[in-house]
């Protein structure tokens, strides 16, 4: 049979373990934990189909559903699995009856994995108590500057040296300036808060850490209050440099066909510098 695990085993074994989210997929794009898998017992239909039979009709009738529609997808369910050569956890919302089925079903085909306790509101119920009590050791150096200073490309730079840098812009999902979500995906609380407090557990231990002077907010994404207090309080960097070629880091960094379409019109005016290469 399977073996059940808590949040606090799963991540002490974090880097031994796949982890296998068998939610939706719909589900899996709101918030998964970090480094998850997407292998769905119920696609998003399905699912939605399973609840309204519940609701409208009866829980028997809705596992009645839900075993037809399974059935009918396990060959290529387990095959997944079975594809995947390293020790595996599964998890779905509550630990309840997605994740069971899961592992039980594995576990008949010779397959071991562990099941999260709880599931993914396990997880979720373990970041924001973490942040919340959270300790942050390392100082805080932080780069201010206009937008195109190269503020991002210069923390991009460091992490490739090795210095510990807190890209809160990529954790977010938003350009953190005019340009906003502009080319890329905006992450949701629950999901920047995910991969907040996974940077911060990793770079703790370090004498300082080092990040650009963001707003509290950036995109959907909210700080949590202890982080925006070492910002203000940490090292002050700034970084300055002429608009021309602020411009043309910006033209690096964004596409400018996008840019002259949705952000900043009233950059028309240096069309000559734009297009001066």
């Amino acid at each position: 049979m399977f073996q059940d695990i808590t949040v606090e085993e799963l991540l002490e074994q974090r880097q031994e373990l796949t982890l296998i989210d068998v939610r939706s997929p719909g589900e899996y794009r709101e918030f998964t934990i970090p480094g998850s898998l997407n292998i769905p017992l119920l696609d998003d239909a399905e699912r939605a189909e399973i609840g309204t039979t519940y609701k409208q009709v009866s829980f028997q009738a809705a596992k009645d559903r839900g075993l037809q529609i399974i059935s009918a997808k396990l060959p290529d369910f387990i095959k997944q699995f079975e594809n995947i050569d390293s020790r595996k956890a599964v998890y779905c919302w509550r630990g309840g009856m997605r994740s069971r089925t899961t592992a039980t079903v594995l576990a008949l085909m010779g397959i071991r994995v562990y099941r999260l306790t709880g599931g993914i509101r396990s997880y979720r119920q373990w970041v924001v108590s973490t942040l919340e009590t959270f300790k942050l050791k390392p100082r805080l150096i932080v780069l201010n500057g206009h937008t195109g200073t190269g503020k991002t490309q210069l923390l991009r730079k460091l992490a490739e040296q090795g210095v510990p840098i807190l890209d809160i812009e990529r954790l977010a999902g938003h350009r953190g300036s005019v340009f906003g979500q502009i080319g890329l995906k905006p992450n949701n609380q629950k999901t920047f808060e995910a991969l907040l407090l996974q940077e911060l557990l990793q770079y703790n231990d370090q004498p300082y850490i080092v990040m650009e002077a963001e707003s509290k907010r950036v995109g959907k994404a909210v700080m949590p209050n202890f982080l925006v207090d070492a910002k203000d309080q940490g090292i002050q960097l700034h970084v300055e440099m002429p608009l021309e070629a602020r411009i043309r880091h910006i033209m690096d960094e964004y596409n400018l066909r996008i840019i002259r379409r949705n952000a900043w019109p009233h950059l028309r005016k240096y069309d000559a510098v734009f297009t001066r290469r």
